[in-house]
């Protein structure tokens, strides 16, 4: 259960002082977007993990996906 919190919270927190460094650096971006190229599975349906191998898997819920 642990692995299971620990995991998506690294995730964001990386995330989110990348972000921060990005925008110290270069200021606010002109186009803002979710999807990032340095995101493992992020809009990237379809292809591979770049963990496991396989496809990514897609789920939608009203105007919301995760992938």
């Amino acid at each position: 259960m642990k692995r299971l919190f620990d995991a998506p919270r690294s995730v964001l927190c990386e995330w989110t002082e990348r972000l921060r460094a990005e925008a110290q650096a270069t200021g606010w971006p002109d186009k803002v977007t979710a999807f990032r190229p340095g995101m493992a599975v992020h809009g990237r349906y379809r292809q591979p993990c770049p963990d496991c191998g396989a496809p990514v898997q897609r789920i939608v819920h009203a105007v919301n996906e995760l992938n």
